[in-house]
């Protein structure tokens, strides 16, 4: 079923399939549990596969209400068993969100060797921006510890995908699920690719190609250098990967249109221009990307503070939202979580508001248009 980085995108209404792990009775009762909200999802049919006596491999669907508010949510599924209830937690496993748009960001890491206390909270921190740029989606390649990873990435709101790299641990698909898997948000389908490129890509060549109405494909990869006939056969928009600087041997062979890029340093994202067809028209080599250098000591270049602590306990709230980068961002994206109450806005655009179970909180997503090397304030009140 989805794991750490293997979300399942879906709008407000709609349903979603996927294999679960079946742990007692046939029809498991499940709910999306974010840190404010506990949605019952209705298990519209589920059915186990037949591998074999033990295997309790199994395919779900479930409907979400169209009252859920957009968030990432945790999927909790419960099983009567002869013990009593047992519940299964699929940790960012559903993420609920308005439709892909016609155009849009996907923010690209690589190399950042996330191995300890210390370069978890980098890694946090570049998460942080990628988020309040308004990305759509983090693609992390070339990843070590996968512990480190998905805890600094735990507070995420937005999926991401991520790929063991040369110096990664044993246990790498505990955490993260199979090395090859698909990620599909509207037309954009992203596989992931983390074993060596001189290994076999036959585990990747059918999920780039199995998705007919996929008019967007990303191959996520600890190395790049993906079959040209892979290439050219899955339609490949753009090979993202974080190791080696060294071109494709058949770049000259790639699609009209089909790049491929990484983050040029350790400290730095890629903010990837993309539509529903492609990359963005605009870009025509890696040099068109722009590539958003965030410092490990200091303030980032894009960053938020808040006037009092964002934890639902004012009335009054002020952010000040600063970017220094030399780039617009039309859709960069705060939360407030404030008392509960009504409250209007100042300085952007109110996506959403919604309030808390316990009817202490309302929290609002705000979405505001930052202009190059501007600071915008934001109120609450």
């Amino acid at each position: 079923g989805p794991r750490f980085g293997r979300s399942v995108n879906i709008s407000p209404g709609q349903s979603f399939s996927t294999k679960i792990n079946f742990g007692g009775s046939l029809l498991p009762t499940a709910r999306l549990v974010s840190p404010f909200r506990a949605i019952d999802a209705k298990v519209t049919d589920a059915r186990k596969l037949d591998f074999g006596r033990w295997n309790d491999v199994g395919v779900a669907t479930f409907q979400v209400p169209s009252s859920t508010p957009h968030d990432l949510y945790d999927l909790h599924l419960s099983f009567e068993t002869k013990s009593g209830t047992r519940t299964n937690v699929l940790a960012q496993a559903v993420c609920v969100r308005e439709p892909l748009p016609p155009d849009f960001h996907v923010a690209g890491i690589g190399h950042m060797n996330t191995w300890g206390q210390q370069t978890a909270e980098y890694l946090a921190r570049v998460a942080d921006v990628a988020e309040l740029a308004g990305a759509r989606t983090l693609l992390v390649s070339n990843e070590v510890n996968a512990a480190y990873v998905s805890g600094a990435l735990q507070q995420l709101r937005i999926p991401y995908l991520v790929t063991r790299g040369n110096h990664t641990m044993t246990r790498w698909d505990e955490f993260f699920g199979a090395t090859s898997q698909a990620h599909d948000d509207g037309p954009l389908r992203v596989v992931t690719f983390g074993r060596w490129p001189y290994e076999s890509w036959h585990d990747v060549g059918r999920p780039i190609q199995d998705r007919s109405d996929a008019t967007n494909r990303i191959l996520l990869c600890y190395e790049g250098y993906a079959p040209i006939d892979l290439i050219r056969d899955g339609q490949v928009d753009l090979l993202f990967d974080g190791h080696s600087d060294t071109k494709h041997p058949d770049g000259p062979l790639f699609p009209p249109g089909t790049q491929q890029l990484r983050a040029p340093t350790q400290e730095t994202i890629r903010w990837i221009p993309m539509t529903h067809e492609r990359i963005s028209p605009d870009v025509r080599s890696a040099a068109d990307v722009p590539a958003l250098n965030v410092p490990r000591l200091g303030p980032a270049p894009l960053r938020v503070t808040f006037s009092v602590a964002n934890d639902g306990s004012s009335k009054l709230q002020t952010a000040v939202i600063t970017n220094e980068y030399p780039h617009r961002f039309p859709h960069a994206r705060v939360r407030f979580v404030m008392r509960a109450g009504n409250y209007r806005l100042d300085g952007g655009r109110i996506l959403q508001a919604f309030s808390s179970d316990s009817g202490t909180t309302t929290v609002i997503d705000a979405e505001i248009d930052l202009k190059p090397q501007t600071t915008v304030s934001v109120e609450v009140r």
